[in-house]
């Protein structure tokens, strides 16, 4: 199995630099970034003090600005993490909010996401709703986000090398639900318990591959990718 690439200006840098035009394909990669990033961002809102609602206004409003001041332009992976330019933008959109008494419509260039409010708060009051402050709420939020993505991709390699049963029994997909013991899995896949344990260390491993890969994508060198591996952990701990 690949491990993560020499080369980190991969794939969502691209997206991030290309959401800086004004064609349809800008139009589709600012769509990506705001449905990869409204989870981590809404929870950022949330315990900011904003309601549902004013949370996914505040998300969306943020989202267009980004659009029409050409925000994405000045990115790049030489300035900086995607993830401190989101959260400082977050928290300079929130403060002009507040002090705005009259929120102004908007009606302007990036289309609603669609996403499940009721969903993305469970979410949220599930996750994050007790970190201490608005920051450690988006890294709690993005954390498990980039884990989840990186376990997605797990699947489809374990479904592809007709692993999926073994992957399904270890990494459960209800939330708080352990994988069974070792010897009662042995029994119902079929397998050895040693054979099962080599394979459970080999996915995991694997998993912590693809998370890497997942943070790759963000940065541009490989201290740096220590270091978001590092907040990622933190992120989990609280």
């Amino acid at each position: 199995m690949a491990s993560v690439p020499d080369q980190f200006l991969t794939t969502r840098w691209s997206v991030v630099l290309a959401a800086t035009g004004d064609d349809s394909t800008a139009q589709a990669a600012l769509d990506r970034l705001c449905r990869e990033n409204w989870s981590p961002l809404y929870a950022f809102a949330r315990r900011w003090g904003c309601s549902p609602h004013d949370a996914e206004d505040a998300v969306q409003g943020f989202m267009e600005s980004l659009l029409e001041r050409r925000s994405l332009a000045g990115v790049g992976p030489e300035k900086g993490r995607f993830r401190s330019f989101l959260l400082a933008g977050m928290r300079n959109h929130l403060s002009d909010v507040a002090a705005r008494a009259d929120a102004q419509k908007r009606g302007g260039g990036v289309q609603h996401v669609p996403l499940d409010g009721e969903a993305v708060e469970e979410s949220y009051l599930a996750m994050a709703a007790q970190m201490p402050t608005p920051e450690r709420a988006f890294d709690r939020v993005w954390a498990l986000g980039i884990l989840e993505k990186a376990k997605a991709k797990l699947a489809e390699e374990c479904a592809a090398s007709g692993k999926g049963a073994v992957f399904a029994a270890l990494f459960p997909e209800k939330d708080g639900q352990g994988p069974e013991d070792y010897a009662t899995l042995s029994g119902r896949l079929g397998m050895s318990e040693t054979a099962l344990r080599s394979l459970a260390m080999r996915l995991r491993r694997r998993w912590r591959e693809l998370i890497r890969a997942e943070l790759a994508e963000l940065v541009d060198n490989r201290a740096a990718l220590d270091e978001e591996m590092e907040c990622v952990q933190a992120a989990l701990m609280d």
